[in-house]
C-alpha cells in the first residue's frame, strides 16, 4: 500500500480513509479575529477619510472668508478718571474665519489691547473692557478728547477706524 502524505486540509477516519478536515474551535476563532481585523481597519480608513474631507472644507471656508465691520461702539461718549470702558465690534463674516486679529489702540499709547479671535459663519459680536487712567499727573493723561483706533486683519484685508471719546476729571 502506498503511503499518501496527508494534506493539511484533510484527516484520516477511523477507517483510515481521507476526510475533509473540520476547523477546529481555535482555527474559527482566529478566522474570525482576521475578519473583525479588517472590517475596523475598513471602518477607521472611511472615518479617515471622512475627517480629511471635513477639514477640507473647513479650510475652504477659512480661504473664502470676508469680513466687514457692521459697528465699533463703546458704551459711553463721556467717560470719567479710572473708569471702565465697555467696547464692542459687530462683525459679520461671510463663512468660518481663525486667525482674525484685533488690534486695540489710543489715549496717548495707554490704551493697548490686541487679541487673535474666531469668527462663526454670520454676525459676530465681540467685546472688550479697558480700565481709563487716571486724569492726573500720575496718570499720564489730561481731562480732554481721546482718539481710540482700532484695526481688525484676517489674511490679506485689513478694516481700520477710530472713534473718539471724552474723558473728564
Amino acid at each position: 500500500m502506498k503511503h499518501i502524505p496527508l494534506n493539511r486540509r484533510f484527516v484520516k477516519d477511523k477507517k483510515g480513509r481521507r476526510k475533509k478536515r473540520t476547523p477546529s474551535s481555535s482555527r474559527l476563532f482566529k478566522i474570525i479575529i482576521i475578519i473583525l481585523a479588517a472590517v475596523i481597519l475598513l471602518i477607521l480608513t472611511v472615518n479617515y477619510a471622512a475627517d480629511i474631507r471635513k477639514n477640507e472644507r473647513k479650510e475652504n471656508e477659512q480661504n473664502s472668508a470676508q469680513l466687514s465691520l457692521s459697528s465699533f461702539s463703546t458704551d459711553k461718549e463721556i467717560y470719567h478718571s479710572a473708569e471702565i470702558m465697555n467696547m464692542s465690534f459687530d462683525i459679520y463674516s461671510s463663512a468660518y474665519a481663525g486667525n482674525v486679529n484685533i488690534s486695540i489702540r489710543g489715549i496717548n499709547e495707554k490704551l493697548d489691547i490686541q487679541d487673535s479671535i474666531y469668527l462663526k459663519n454670520g454676525f459676530n459680536k465681540i467685546f472688550f473692557q479697558y480700565q481709563l487712567p487716571r486724569c492726573n499727573v500720575c496718570g499720564g493723561i489730561s481731562a480732554g478728547n481721546y482718539s481710540i483706533d482700532y484695526e481688525i486683519a484676517y489674511k490679506s484685508s485689513v478694516i481700520k477706524g477710530s472713534k473718539i471719546v471724552e474723558i473728564r476729571q
